[in-house]
Order: C-alpha cells, then structure tokens, then sequence
C-alpha cells in the first residue's frame, strides 16, 4: 500500500509526507475557522458574490492577497491584503483598495493588485504610503478624489449605487463654486466645525456670487443666500464621510457644526371654500370607484361657513 498522503501528487517524494500533509490540513483548519475559502475573481464568481448583511471576504485563488470585500450594503470593492516591512508573522498586516466593482473588472483589478504586491516584494509599503500622503491632502486633493471614487449615494434603498449623472453635475458644481474658493487650500486634518460655520455665513453671504462669461453664449451664474449654504454644506458633509471611511479623517466636521442642514419646512392651511371643493372633488372621483383606500375619509364639504 501506498504511503502518500491523500490529496499530494505521486511525484511528491514520501519522505515529506507529513510536513505537506500537516500544511495541508492547517490550511483546511483555518478555513473552516474564518470561513474564508478561495476561488478564482471572475465576472461571475463576483457577480455571485452573495451580501449576507455583514461585511465579508473573498480571496482569489490565483494571486495571494487579492480579494473581494462584500459590504453589507452590497457594496463590492476589490482589496490587497499584505503585511509590511517585508512580511513575517509580527509585522503590521495592510489593508488596500484597489477599486470599485463596476469601475474596474476583476482582470483590471486584479492587475492593479499585483502591481501592489510586486511593489511590496520590493520593501515598499503602499498602503502606509497613500495615508501619509493622504494626511497631508488640502481640501481641493479631497474633491478631486471623490469625483474619482465617491459619487455614490451613502444611504437609503439605493445605496452604494452610483449618482445619476444630473446629480453628480450639479453636486460637483456646488463644490468647485462655493468650497473652493473658500476652503480648497486647507488641509483636510485642520478643518474645525468652527471653520464650516464660517464657510456657511460666507456663503450666505454672498462671498462665492460670480456672474461670469465663458464662452460664447455660455456663463457661469453662482448665487449664494441661506437655500445655496443648505444644499452646499449637505454636500461638504457627504465628501467629508467619505473621507472618515478611508480614513483620510478621523471624525466628519460638519457634524457637530452649529448650520442648518435642510431646507425651510412651510406650513398651510385650507380655507372652508378650498375643504369644500376638495370634497366635492373626492366625492366625484369616489363615485368613479378611483383609489377607495385614501377616499377612505372624505373631507366634511357640507361644513357651512
């Protein structure tokens, strides 16, 4: 009978048996412990990737390191896992994006990562690099990086999704024309609340109005006022969670700033003649067998005055 390990190859030489055969088992064993098992990144194993509601792994067979990270809002961004200062079981284990599914395919992602990894090969340490980089990134490096990787919606049934191309537009044109003449030269880790409440005065005003031309038969309208400081300061607070996320910064300062975040809510009232007509207008569409769930109470438009 044969003396080699189940699952090895018959060329492998039987004198290391047990040392594969050990290997091979606490590999399995640290499988069934994290749960995480390797299969091969491609557009259908990506696509198959399941969301389990909550944030989960996924390694490529093929290239050690390269993963897919599952968020639990279906989120799906391809990652590099390495340890730094040339690896070793003490060394500090790194984290790296490498991309957005949908913005990269996996053979793209999976380039850009061993591009990543070959450079760690070498001493360098990309991860460390790009957060030091990142510290020092001024408010305008910031915008320019989220119209790269941050125009998705960050709550609700669509999040994770990318913006509608209107909504990117004007989004970006609200931050060039009012937080970058104000703001863009600060760096990211000085800004204060204190320094969004100004910005919001600023704005409102009228500090950022311009009325330029362009081109022809083309200008640039900016208006500032308290409607401008709302929606604008909404969209500063958007970039700066995005840049909490990445840990470009520690806390977002437009949280705790003392600014009004949403717009002027109006309340009105019916006169008796408007309750009157209302109901008659119920009644009619009730006699037509129309949405009988919100006729359910019809207004009272025999009220005398």
């Amino acid at each position: 009978m044969s003396s080699r390990a189940p699952g090895l190859p018959n060329s492998v030489d039987t004198r290391w048996t047990p040392l594969l055969r050990s290997l091979l088992v606490t590999k399995r064993t640290a499988q069934m412990v994290t749960g995480q098992t390797a299969t091969k990144l491609t557009k259908r194993a990506v696509d198959a990737a399941k969301v389990t509601g909550t944030r989960r792994d996924l390694w490529d067979s093929e290239l050690t390191g390269f993963g897919l990270r599952v968020e639990a809002s279906g989120t799906k961004t391809f990652i590099v896992r390495y340890r730094a200062g040339g690896g070793g079981r003490k060394a500090q284990r790194r984290f790296m994006t490498v991309g957005r599914y949908g913005v990269l395919t996996p053979d793209q992602a999976r380039h850009k990562a061993r591009q990543i990894l070959a450079s760690v090969a070498t001493g360098h340490d990309p991860a460390g690099d790009r957060s030091a980089k990142r510290k020092e990134m001024t408010v305008a490096d910031l915008l320019e990086l989220y119209e790269r990787e941050g125009c998705f919606i960050q709550r609700g049934k669509r999040q994770g999704q990318p913006m509608k191309p209107k909504t990117k537009q004007f989004t970006l044109a609200r931050l060039r024309h009012h937080v970058l003449p104000l703001l863009g030269s600060k760096r990211v880790s000085e800004v204060r609340p204190a320094d969004i409440e100004r910005f919001v005065r600023d704005v409102e005003a009228g500090k950022t109005t311009k009325d330029e031309t362009v081109g022809p038969r083309r200008r640039i309208v900016v208006r500032g006022g308290p409607g401008a400081a709302r929606k604008v300061v909404r969209d500063l607070s958007a970039v700066f969670s995005f840049a909490n996320r990445h840990e470009i910064l520690s806390s977002n300062p437009c949280r705790v700033a003392a600014v009004n975040k949403t717009d002027n809510q109006n309340t009105g009232y019916l006169t008796l003649d408007q309750v009157r007509k209302l109901g008659a207008a119920l009644d009619e569409l009730g006699a037509e067998n129309v949405n009988p769930k919100a006729l359910k109470s019809p207004c009272p438009h025999n009220t005398s005055a």
